[in-house]
């Protein structure tokens, strides 16, 4: 028989939660503890087991803003949503197993929760008990390139863009150096718009910090001969995939190639560490996705599912909220 429960993350065991991320066709790097932890610090998850074992996981970030109760996909977390068991057998009983997965998952959503929305993994493959349910399905795009071959065969497949960039950024003296320090990168974020908070800024922070402690992540700085910084990123990692988490170019250094030759120095770096696949996190704005398909990666859609039970006025609200947010960071690029 099926059980659902809500359980606070301090009454969930580390070990076991990251090896249900481990086996599950929808596990990755977001999913694992420490991860969460940074993000959501009091992050619950919805829990459907049968017979004790778990069937399926949702992690929830639960937060109360005039009164309403929401779930929101975190910042640099590319996609949570329900991770399930991996089960065997038969298509139609696989599907028929996700189905009475979901449907508990769904029943179980706590009541005073008016608003959630979350991007769910690429295999993430059944979601027809959310359409059922009025939930919003939007596809996105994300793009991965494989380093599983001779840096030689990666570089002739840039595009023109890129290995003119490239081109720039040598011919100006630029360099790339490790750094270990994420501080000055949250700093620039938050001037330039791409973080909202200061809550926002030290989540970046700590989430760079406990990627350090456990080895799983890499900081590039790319600079002139001057020691100046022109742009920086920081790559987190998980087994063989590096994904690239957050960047912030200098506006004045944008004509000189640094964000190319930054992504150039990841591969060689991902390269050098036994890393076999660059994940870009995402490629959905119009300014981004051309310098990234410039690296001839692979596309993937992924889906976000939003379920809103907000009524006229909680609507009214939450619009409001959103167009400020809106407003302030237009007006802060």
């Amino acid at each position: 028989m099926f059980a659902t429960h809500l359980i606070n993350r301090k009454l969930l065991d580390d070990d076991a939660w990251d090896a249900f991320v481990a086996k599950s066709p929808q596990g990755s790097l977001y999913s694992n503890c420490w991860y969460l932890d940074a993000l959501m610090p009091d992050w619950q998850a919805l829990v459907v087991s049968k017979s004790g074992i778990w069937q399926a996981v949702m992690p929830l970030g639960m937060r109360r803003k005039f009164g309403i109760v929401y779930a929101l996909q975190p910042s640099f977390c590319q996609y949570l949503g329900v991770l399930f068991a991996p089960f065997e057998g038969k298509i139609h009983r696989i599907i028929h197993r996700k189905r009475e997965v979901l449907h508990m998952l769904l029943n179980a959503m706590p009541a005073n929760l008016r608003y959630w929305s979350y991007n769910f993994s690429p295999a993430f493959d059944y979601f027809l008990p959310f359409s059922h349910r009025q939930c919003a399905i939007t596809p996105r795009i994300n793009h991965r390139l494989d380093l599983d071959r001779p840096l030689s065969e990666i570089a002739a497949d840039f595009s023109s863009s890129v290995t003119n960039h490239l081109k720039k950024a040598r011919l100006a003296g630029l360099l790339c150096r490790e750094g270990c320090d994420a501080g000055a990168l949250a700093e620039q974020m938050c001037r330039f718009g791409y973080v909202r908070s200061a809550a926002e800024q030290n989540a970046f922070i700590q989430l760079w910090q406990a990627a350090r402690t456990r080895g799983q992540g890499f900081l590039l700085e790319i600079a002139d001969n001057r020691g100046e910084v022109h742009c920086r990123g920081v790559f987190l990692t998980d087994a063989n995939k590096a994904v690239f988490v957050a960047s912030a170019l200098e506006p004045a250094c944008k004509s000189q190639g640094a964000n190319s030759l930054l992504v150039w120095h990841a591969i060689e770096y991902c390269q050098q560490h036994g890393i076999r696949e660059l994940d870009f996190k995402g490629s959905m704005l119009a300014g981004v996705e051309p310098f990234i398909l410039g690296f001839h990666p692979r596309p993937e859609v992924y889906f976000n599912i939003t379920l809103n039970r907000l009524g006229i006025m909680g609507n009214l609200v939450y619009q409001m909220q959103k167009r400020a947010r809106d407003f302030v960071k237009k007006f802060n690029e």
